[in-house]
């Protein structure tokens, strides 16, 4: 119900009766007056007032309109006037407040964009990379990311570059160690390499598969003419058969040992006259049996080493079935490196006696894996990490998966490498063009 207008203080009665119900109108209405109800009811009484009136009516009005508003702050102490009392009548009454909250909204819940998987990204790579240092090849699970590596940390480097172009600090910090590992590790090879000159050896390693890459071994020397073909897993009816349809063009050829199931070997063909074959002894239990056989290149001897690590057994317990002659995954990774450090300290001593020395094969492990890592440390070059131009996946369909074959030189001048065709075999033959030192 609308009231009477009270008079304004000093007894003068309001101007405006109109604007003055419309007034007691939003005040029933329980809402209080806002601000822009105010607002306009002083621009009317301005434009009724003579001009010096106006600017005299409109100031106190401003000023007195912000200190009802700041009334509705929360908190606020400085609680005066007839606002104030009303305030406090409607609290005590347990009334709607002046001005009512909104009620709660349940928003959809937002996808997490390009920011959010680069930092979950750069935090599981750090762990893993992490449990790769810590377990190395122990287990089948850090072994397995440790081969692949090249894959799952490829899109670091750029998404680093994205989170800090953008400002993702958060992403940039969790992407800055798989990045730093993906550049130190491949970066390298998209430096220009410049053209080497003429090769005085092409070295050639292959791993035939258990007598399915034939066709293969034969397209590979038909094609490239390698000078030293390093052969792994050559089955007894594949030897017989390369030994008499390779005879012309490799003139002197050694066929290794049998492995201890009796179902393939390694072999040395050459263009160059073989001057010895020695046994590679003090290899650990579980290893594949090799032969160090020696080369007369030009005048220069040569020890060549056809290698084949243990292989990893990520889905048999021990031996229990003869499948491995290593044992399990984390014997045979003990095997692998034990492997790699007695050809390492061989090929050093064959290079301090002065012979050139060329270690290729199959070692079943990547970049990442220890077993390289103890082969490169020791004097071995990799030719791949000299002057390769792309990475080299040698393992596996399509693409490959990981780079497990590999040459290894020292005393040589690497000029250039390079994949063959795959063909049957789940390898790809990998050559390299060397030169002899001046």
């Amino acid at each position: 119900m609308l009231r009477p207008v009270p008079p304004r203080r000093g007894g003068r009665p309001h101007r405006g009766g109109a604007h003055a119900l419309a007034v007691q109108r939003v005040r029933a209405a329980g809402h209080g007056v806002p601000g822009p109800h105010l607002a306009r009811l002083h621009q009317a009484r301005a434009r009724r007032a003579p001009p010096r009136r106006a600017a005299a009516l409109a100031a106190p009005r401003r000023g007195r309109d912000r200190r009802r508003r700041s009334l509705r702050r929360p908190g606020h102490r400085a609680l005066r006037g007839p606002l104030a009392q009303r305030r406090r009548t409607r609290r005590a009454a347990g009334a709607q407040p002046l001005r009512a909250r909104a009620a709660p909204v349940d928003l959809p819940r937002r996808r997490a964009g390009l920011s959010a998987w680069a930092g979950r990204y750069g935090t599981a790579a750090s762990l893993a990379l992490l449990a790769v240092a810590v377990l190395g090849d122990s287990t089948a699970e850090t072994y397995a990311i440790a081969l692949v590596a090249f894959w799952w940390l490829l899109p670091a480097v750029p998404l680093l570059a994205v989170a800090l172009a953008r400002q993702w600090w958060r992403g940039a910090a969790a992407l800055v160690a798989p990045a730093v590992v993906a550049a130190s590790t491949w970066g390298p090879l998209l430096w220009p390499v410049p053209p080497g000159g003429p090769a005085d050896l092409r070295v050639a390693t292959y791993n035939a598969t258990h007598g399915a890459g034939t066709d293969g071994v034969l397209a590979l020397a038909a094609q490239h003419h390698p000078d030293v073909l390093l052969l792994q897993e050559l089955t007894p009816r594949q030897v017989g058969a390369l030994d008499r349809q390779l005879a012309d063009a490799y003139p002197y050829r050694s066929f290794g040992p049998l492995d201890d199931r009796q179902r393939d070997g390694d072999a040395v063909l050459s263009r160059f006259p073989v001057t010895a074959v020695e046994p590679v002894t003090g290899l650990p239990a579980g290893a594949r049996p090799a032969d160090l056989v020696r080369l007369d290149v030009e005048g220069r001897p040569t020890s060549v080493l056809s290698v084949h690590l243990a292989s990893p057994c990520l889905l048999c317990d021990g031996d229990a079935d003869g499948y491995n002659p290593a044992g399990g995954t984390s014997q045979s990774a003990r095997v692998r490196v034990a492997e790699a450090q007695r050809y390492a300290d061989l090929a050093a001593q064959r290079q301090a006696q002065g012979d050139l020395v060329v270690v290729a094969g199959d070692i079943n492990s990547s970049e990442l894996n220890r077993p390289l890592r103890v082969l490169t440390g020791q004097g071995l070059e990799d030719v791949q990490a000299e002057v390769g131009r792309r990475p080299q996946l040698t393992r596996g369909p399509g693409p490959g998966l990981a780079r497990v074959d590999v040459v290894l030189v020292a005393g040589l001048v690497p000029l250039r490498t390079w994949e063959g065709r795959r063909g049957p075999s789940t390898h790809s033959p990998v050559l390299a063009d060397l030169a002899l030192p001046r």
